[in-house]
């Protein structure tokens, strides 16, 4: 590829398929039974860290320069216009080669997620290729970033004179930022820097419209099989949603739960990342997400950073695993927006009322005459633990200290107690989600 930061080359498929086996050996067998011929286009593109590759609904495609312009622009040449146009109102049906994506929103100048973060090998957009009736597919006004947009540093960078450093050091133009979803902002300034030391790239594999275009072939079946599986997992919580909502309501009437839909709404919301249908939060392990790695290392070098430089990123949280997720009260993590209620009422006053009301649900879950033994939900109680921390912890019972979490969550990576930021506004109010130990 031409040794930019952003670009793109129209590629066959006999030229990416060791890229794309890589990451998705099932689907690269799939497409070599069906031998495509070169007509047959895949769009490789590369997208520098923070870049948004969609933007308010509005695919971004590198120009020759580096720079983006949407599809439609007239600094993008007719052939990729012609063949990546299928799809509008989302990206082409893509595969993700290398790096990641995060799919979200601007709700009130903040992004909020909508799937967590995209790792390598995850196809995305099929639907709308796979409906035959799309008139209900709107086009909405979702973006998606080249690596992760929701990204921070646990601990607190906006120190003047330390920031000036770093400033300092890759000439940089950001203030210090007011809280912590400006962290982003400068941890793109940051990567994309001359003197950064480090190219990151989330690369991606376009299709073109000519692989749509026979999918009743015969020898498309197992491609459009592939497709409608990937499509019908993906969409399994999204498929039974309307009965969860009126699962939750019945609970809510049941157990004369008559709090604000503010309480209700996270109390949902904390109570769907743990069944792993929509993110949270975790520390990063790796440059996944991405340059995690080099910007820790500038923030432990070059700012001075008195504590262990965590950056927390999207996470989807599964029994698989033993890694933990995290709601903040510090952030706006919903997808159903209410405004708070004007009341004197304080983070650990929220943090205290959800506490309580997730115990009410969770005993709401197990209710027989709700009918839904075997789910995820109604095992809650029995697979996954739900721990609730604040700095003003001696105060109440059932409050953890947040220094306790260096002990209970290796992936903070802390040696000492007083290197963990514990005093962080995302762990002032803070919901910790994990496995129950079998113990």
């Amino acid at each position: 590829m031409k040794n930019v930061k952003n670009c793109i080359e129209e590629l066959s498929w006999h030229d990416i398929r060791t890229e794309v086996k890589a990451v998705n050996p099932k689907l690269t067998a799939i497409i070599d039974d069906i031998s495509p011929d070169s007509s047959y286009k895949i769009f490789k593109a590369s997208y520098a860290f923070g870049e948004e590759m969609l933007k308010e609904g509005h695919l971004q495609v590198p120009t020759d320069s580096g720079i983006l312009a949407p599809l439609h622009s007239a600094h993008i040449s007719k052939d990729i216009q012609d063949s990546l146009s299928y799809n509008l109102g989302t990206n082409p049906v893509s595969v993700i080669l290398q790096g990641s994506a995060e799919i979200f929103i601007i709700q009130d100048e903040y992004p909020v997620s909508l799937y967590g973060l995209i790792p390598p090998g995850k196809i995305l957009s099929t639907w709308k290729v796979l409906s035959e009736d799309p008139s209900l597919s709107p086009i909405f006004r979702w973006n998606m970033s080249s690596g992760a947009r929701s990204l921070f540093m646990l601990p607190k960078i906006s120190k003047a004179t330390a920031h000036k450093r770093i400033a300092k050091e890759l000439g940089l133009q950001q203030e210090p930022p007011k809280n912590l979803l400006e962290h982003w902002e400068i941890f793109k300034e940051i990567a994309n820097h001359p003197g950064f030391g480090e190219h990151w790239a989330c690369i991606i594999a376009f299709f073109n419209n000519k692989w749509f275009e026979h999918m009743n072939d015969p020898a498309f079946k197992d491609f459009k099989l592939y497709l409608l599986e990937t499509a019908w997992n993906a969409s399994n919580y999204w498929r039974h949603q309307l009965i969860w909502n009126l699962v939750f309501s019945v609970i809510q009437i049941d157990r004369g739960l008559k709090t604000s839909s503010y309480i209700h709404n996270r109390v949902k919301y904390i109570l769907n990342m743990a069944v792993g249908a929509f993110s949270g939060y975790a520390p990063a392990i790796d440059d996944t997400a991405g340059p995690i790695s080099r910007l820790q290392s500038l923030y432990a070098s070059v700012y001075n950073l008195p504590y262990t430089p965590n950056i927390m990123q999207p996470y989807t949280f599964s029994e698989k695993s033993d890694r933990s997720v995290y709601f903040s009260f510090a952030l706006p993590g919903t997808l159903e927006f209410s405004n708070k209620p004007r009341s004197d009422s304080s983070k650990l006053d929220d943090l205290v009322l959800t506490q309580s009301y997730i115990k009410k649900y969770l005993n709401g879950l197990t209710d027989e005459h709700l009918r839904i033994e075997g789910t995820s939900f109604s095992k809650l109680q029995e697979t996954v633990d739900f721990n609730f921390y604040h700095t003003e912890f001696e105060k109440l019972t059932g409050i953890k200290n947040p220094e306790d979490l260096v002990i209970e969550d290796k992936y903070f990576n802390v040696d000492k107690k007083e290197l963990f930021p514990a005093k962080s506004a995302f762990l002032r109010g803070c919901v910790r989600i994990s496995k129950k130990s079998k113990t």
